[in-house]
This record gives structure tokens, sequence and C-alpha cells, in this order.
């Protein structure tokens, strides 16, 4: 009798797992949620490179200003994440003008002041998730005309002048 009681033990150990994983989808949380209510970029994907941050970056700030109008302080806060990955995934590109440079040295240190420049937004970003969380309103329009829109205008002039 032990024999059948043995095996039953092992093949719960083994199935149990195995099945729990299949019932789980790919990029989602396991309760249906999908990959986007988890923080992923809209539609599942991830930004790549340069073009698919900043991509990321203006449709973000385009979707705040409809949450801001609605006060969705939840939306706010998602889009600032999104807008997060996205800086992440573009702080460690080369923005086009630095590859027209031939110095050298020159072309470092624009690429270096690019990616401190995208740690800044970051930081940003963090703080206007934070001001979400909290509901405070006032702070999140203070981040996004004060902060937010004055870097991309000023990022934009410097890392793509000819856009």
């Amino acid at each position: 009798m032990k024999s059948p009681l043995l095996l039953v033990g092992i093949l719960s150990l083994v199935v149990v797992p195995f099945a729990l994983s299949a019932v789980q989808a790919p990029g989602g949380d396991g309760k249906g949620a999908p990959a986007a209510a988890q923080g992923r970029a809209p539609g599942g994907k991830e930004p790549v490179g340069l073009d698919g941050g900043m991509k990321m970056l203006q449709g973000g700030l385009k979707r705040m200003q409809g949450a801001l109008a609605a006060n969705d302080f939840a939306q706010i806060a998602q889009i600032a994440v999104d807008m997060q990955r996205g800086a992440g995934a573009a702080k460690t590109e080369t923005p086009w003008p630095a590859e027209k440079m031939a110095d050298a040295a020159q072309k470092a240190e624009f690429v270096k002041s690019f990616r401190l420049a995208m740690i800044d937004l970051q930081r940003n970003l963090l703080d206007l998730e934070v001001a979400a969380l909290a509901g405070k309103g006032d702070d999140v329009k203070k981040i996004v005309e004060e902060k937010l829109k004055p870097m991309r205008d000023a990022g934009h002039e410097k890392y793509n002048p000819e856009k």
C-alpha cells in the first residue's frame, strides 16, 4: 500500500506545478490580467532602442493629457511607469547627431550628456508616479508642465535638432 501513495505523492510534486504553469499565461499575472496591466508597454511589447523608447515617451506624454483631464491617477501612474521603461530603453543608445561627430571625446561627452538627461527624466517620472499614487493632482500637473514638457523641448532641441 505504501507504493501507490508514494507514487501519488511524487506525481503531485511534478504534475501540480506543471499544470499551474500552464494555467498562467506568459506575460500575465496568472489571474487573467493582461501584460499591459502589469506595467508593460501598451500592446505588451517592450520598447526597442532609441526610437522605441522615444515613441513610448511621446505617446505617454500624449496619453497623460487625457488622464490629467480626467484626474485618473491610476492611469497617470501607469503611464509614468511606461514612460520610465521608454527612458530606460533609450538612455543607453546613441542619439543620431553623435554619429556624425568625428571627435571621439566630443562624441563621448554628447552621449554621456544624453544619458544623464534620460536619468534626470526617469527621476522626474518617478516623482510623477509618487504624486499620482498619492492623488496629488496639483503636483502631477506641476511635474508635467514644469519638468516633463520643458525637458522634452530642450532634449529635442539638443539631441534631435532636425526634427
